[in-house]
């Protein structure tokens, strides 16, 4: 894989994605298909535990990803060197976890979008991309990963001839760039005692 995607509109921008549940990472994920490269944070343990294929495949496409604890000091270090080489910080954290306030504001969004999306079905997923007017718009991207392997996500429904959008890479697994990442960043002496002592962890498994 090649980031960030040469001749993209946005391939000149870096974005820290630290958003959570839907609202955010689609957000994220249109600037991904823009051809920003969006380096998505997540929690350490979170292949089993949080992801959903289809979500995941849908909303992480075209991003990377670093599993950082944010629990411990030494990965909120490494998140914010991270956020200062950033052109793009996105997050859609509660306000009580940036400034331990009691009156949340963005939980209440993120529960509607999700309930919207459990009103469907998942037996209509095949249905959608069978759809003459989905095929006809050019809405079905074809990707692949070693875990998954190969499957079909939708593409953004905004075509500009000039700076077009575009779906290249499927969605990461957890962890799966943070090696590569914190090396540029100059941690490349300190990965292992990191991932010992779980301030961060690496994708084990194999990726195409």
């Amino acid at each position: 894989m090649t980031f960030p995607p040469a001749g993209r509109p946005l391939a000149r921008f870096s974005v820290l994605d630290l958003t959570t549940v839907r609202s955010g990472p689609t957000c994220t994920k249109i600037l991904a298909d823009f051809g920003a490269d969006v380096v998505q944070v997540e929690r350490p343990g979170g292949e089993g535990r949080e992801r959903v294929f289809f979500d995941a495949a849908d909303l992480h496409r075209n991003k990377r990803s670093i599993a950082v604890n944010l629990q411990e000091p030494r990965g909120v270090a490494v998140v914010k060197r991270l956020a200062a080489r950033s052109d793009v910080v996105v997050e859609n954290y509660r306000p009580d976890v940036k400034h331990r306030a009691r009156r949340p504001a963005a939980e209440w969004v993120e529960s509607l979008n999700a309930a919207g999306v459990a009103c469907g079905p998942i037996n209509t997923v095949d249905r959608v991309f069978a759809d003459p007017q989905i095929r006809q718009a050019d809405l079905v991207a074809d990707v692949a990963n070693a875990t998954w392997g190969p499957h079909k996500v939708l593409a953004l429904p905004v075509h500009l001839s000039r700076t077009p959008a575009r779906v290249e890479h499927a969605a990461p697994m957890p962890g799966e760039h943070t090696r590569e990442i914190l090396t540029t960043l100059g941690y490349e002496a300190a990965l292992d005692a990191l991932v010992a002592d779980g301030v961060i962890e690496q994708y084990k498994g194999e990726t195409t």
